[in-house]
């Protein structure tokens, strides 16, 4: 149940991060990409590797989920059909 709580609010902060100007910091270290070479092995998780997780289980692409956090309300109702979801997959105890 924790995960699915920590999935909504990363998504909605997704939403907020992708609505705002280009200029501010939290858009641009999104959207930003480092020049160095990562090292070698397995790769450590980014945040964005894990909005893209997020999206597949509600059967986005994230150039898609992208253009729909424009729609604030929209992106909103997506975001609460993931908890719905996950509500109804796994009863309480």
């Amino acid at each position: 149940m924790y995960e699915i709580c920590i999935q909504q609010r990363r998504l909605k902060y997704f939403g907020h991060v992708a609505r705002m100007s280009d200029q501010r910091y939290p858009y641009v270290a999104m959207y930003g990409h480092v020049r160095e070479q990562r090292r070698r092995g397995r790769q450590k998780k980014r945040w964005m590797d894990m909005i893209k997780e997020d999206c597949n289980e509600l059967d986005l692409k994230l150039c898609d989920a992208t253009q729909l956090t424009q729609n604030r309300a929209m992106w909103r109702t997506c975001v609460e059909e993931l908890l719905t979801r996950a509500n109804q997959a796994s009863p309480r105890h």
